[in-house]
């Protein structure tokens, strides 16, 4: 029974995504700490803020996927839809399979009319998804409804 366990709890790890099981990719405690903040500073709308920290944190550390997706939503929320685009960009160039990344840039394409690059996005996220996840069904209702600024739930 427990090598059953342990042979689930393989594949499983093989095959989730890293950012269900961790807050960020690579950096130190420091980069750690301004992402934390800058996610409560996003979940309060204080976008311009977490914005600041969230551009040191991506000089800090340029391969961290986590950090340059929140930019981009941090931007994204501010009107600035081309930098957002750029930001979630470069999160999908570093993890081709980030969930929060795909489901943004989706966000950002219903918002800006490209309804069919968003359902591509959708489709992907339902490929990267073990079971059921958040970004599909908030993905999925922005298609639906048009509506693309709820709370991400942070």
């Amino acid at each position: 029974m427990l090598k059953s366990i342990a042979v689930a709890l393989t594949i499983l790890m093989a095959v989730v995504p890293h950012q269900a099981f961790a807050a960020g990719s690579g950096g130190g405690s420091e980069q750690a700490s301004e992402i934390q903040q800058s996610r409560a500073l996003l979940k309060e709308g204080n976008h311009a803020k977490a914005e600041g920290l969230l551009r040191k944190a991506v000089a800090d550390d340029p391969e961290n996927a986590d950090a340059w997706n929140l930019l981009g939503y941090a931007n994204r929320m501010q009107g600035n839809l081309d930098e957002a685009e750029k930001f979630y960009t470069t999160a999908l160039d570093l993890e081709p399979k980030h969930l929060g990344a795909m489901q943004y840039m989706g966000m950002l394409y219903v918002k800006t009319g490209r309804v069919d690059e968003a359902k591509k996005l959708l489709a992907r996220i339902d490929d990267a998804c073990f079971f059921s996840c958040s970004e599909y069904d908030d993905l999925k209702r922005a298609i639906e409804t048009g509506k693309t600024d709820q709370d991400p739930g942070w």
